[in-house]
């Protein structure tokens, strides 16, 4: 198989089981942060500090951008395909999220909320799971792409000796062309 055979071969499909469970994470994750995005972006922030605690720590226009950001990633989780759109901004959108829930373990370490890390590492590890899954995948090449890529000598730019001097010949004939 040729190298341009593989790197044009459409990537292969999950197995159906993974297919599932892809589908089914991706629809929890999308409920739970598009609740809490809505959430973060509509509440007031004096009652979303009553509920959270959180929030009233950071400028009420971060709350708003980290409750946008989720609601995107939600809807990046699901539309893309369903519509068939772009289907490659859902590995994205959940590598998003994981990175959201990433900063937010941290964020709450430092104010010594460890008690509230257990659901972030929970839908953080969830979104990474959909991540990986989602990426496209190549069929493996058990020889290696660079058993496709005939040999070279050293210090040579051109693959053998023949095939530079059929360059030479048609640099001199060009010049043969112009000189008459």
């Amino acid at each position: 198989m040729t190298t341009a055979a593989l790197l044009s071969e459409s990537p292969r499909r999950p197995r159906r089981g993974l297919r599932v469970a892809l589908w089914a994470v991706q629809v929890l994750l999308a409920v739970a942060f598009g609740m809490a995005g809505f959430m973060k972006i509509t509440m007031p922030m004096s009652e979303l500090s009553q509920k959270l605690v959180w929030p009233g720590a950071l400028p009420e226009a971060f709350v708003r951008f980290i409750g946008a950001a989720e609601l995107a990633a939600a809807l990046g989780l699901i539309l893309p395909g369903v519509t068939r759109v772009r289907p490659g901004a859902t590995p994205l959108a959940a590598a998003g999220l994981a990175v959201i829930m990433l900063l937010a373990i941290f964020f709450h370490l430092s104010r010594g909320e460890a008690r509230l890390t257990p659901i972030n590492f929970i839908l953080g590890g969830l979104a990474a799971f959909v991540a990986w899954g989602r990426l496209p995948q190549r069929p493996a090449d058990p020889a290696g792409l660079t058993s496709h890529f005939p040999s070279r000598p050293r210090g040579s730019r051109t693959p053998n000796r023949a095939a530079r001097n059929d360059h030479m010949s048609e640099r001199s004939a060009i010049c043969a062309c112009l000189d008459a």
